[in-house]
């Protein structure tokens, strides 16, 4: 296992352990880090610019992406903000979706 595949893991891990002790908006940081570190390494192998900051890289692979990709939704969750109650709307699974994504980038 590479290096970004260990980091990915982890941050994996620490959302579902947030997730059990009924932290959600940690879990939600979680998935988006480990987002990141998904599309610095796509970047990486495609030879393209990538940033530190997360948020700017999902609009970056956003835009790099065709628009009917099916990565284009996970992507549009991924930058979803909260609410005022600090939710995301009902169904969105940012686990779940970063977990595809690494599927459509690094498919084996």
């Amino acid at each position: 296992m590479e290096n970004w595949e260990l980091l990915f893991q982890t941050e994996i891990n620490h959302a579902y352990t947030a997730r059990l002790e009924g932290n959600e908006g940690k879990a939600r940081v979680c998935a988006r880090r480990a987002a990141n570190i998904l599309i610095q390494q796509y970047f990486k192998e495609q030879q393209l610019y990538y940033s530190k900051n997360a948020i700017k890289n999902l609009t970056s692979l956003q835009s790099h992406i065709h628009p009917s990709h099916p990565a284009q939704g996970l992507i549009t969750n991924l930058l979803l903000r909260v609410d005022e109650n600090f939710k995301l709307p009902s169904g969105i699974d940012l686990v779940a979706d970063v977990l595809q994504l690494k599927d459509f980038l690094f498919p084996h």
